[in-house]
């Protein structure tokens, strides 16, 4: 199998547009605008503390979720909860 390098299409607009607005050098923009389609997704990278989260309680099960948990920890019970990040940005987390 041969590889091959697939070179991607600059968005110099947006890239002069990050490096103003961040100060950040015009590489970093470039970098950056490969992996961004805007400024909201930009500074959602640069700064994910950032991010406008959305009510968990509307998550399906998320009461329920909760009430157990509580009830667990109101018990005394061990609860032990293994995550796993992955490099392709998925979480994967189980509670026994």
């Amino acid at each position: 199998m041969k590889d091959e390098w697939r070179i991607l299409d600059s968005d110099y607009e947006l890239e002069d547009l990050l490096s103003k607005k961040f100060g950040i050098s015009t590489l970093l923009a470039h970098l950056l605008a490969n992996r961004a389609k805007n400024v909201k997704e930009a500074e959602e990278l640069l700064f994910p503390d950032r991010i406008e989260l959305g009510d968990p309680y509307k998550m399906a099960g998320m009461e329920n979720a909760v009430f157990c948990l509580l009830k667990i920890k109101d018990s005394g019970q061990s609860l032990v909860i293994y995550g796993d990040y992955d490099v392709d940005g998925i979480t994967g987390t189980a509670l026994y």
